[in-house]
């Protein structure tokens, strides 16, 4: 993404962040914006991607940074078994118990 491209903030229309700013800028104008910021919700995806919460589900649907996720599982150095480590949307690792993946759903 080219970081000079002028994106629009999600809670006020006539703000347009450059793209290398957008991240700061939505949480300072979501503080800002209370009120709106409830009506929003964020993409499991991408947290960048702000959508009115009755929109969420077809958001998901058709994002694209939607990414089929990964399933590990194996051994431990210390001898200690994984029975499910997920890397959820390619970013962050959670060790499966008992956890809900907000992409998939319930997963063990």
């Amino acid at each position: 993404m080219d970081p000079e491209r002028l994106i629009p903030c999600p809670y006020d229309k006539n703000h347009q962040i450059r793209a290398s700013r957008f991240p700061y800028h939505l949480v300072k104008c979501g503080e800002n914006n209370k009120k709106r910021a409830k009506e929003l919700a964020t993409c499991p995806y991408n947290a960048r991607h702000k959508v009115p919460k009755q929109e969420l589900q077809l958001h998901i649907s058709t994002c694209t940074d939607n990414q089929e996720p990964e399933l590990f599982s194996g051994k431990l150095r210390g001898g200690g078994e994984v029975q499910g480590v997920h890397a959820c949307f390619n970013t962050c690792l959670l060790l499966l118990t008992d956890l809900t993946c907000p992409g998939l759903g319930r997963l063990v």
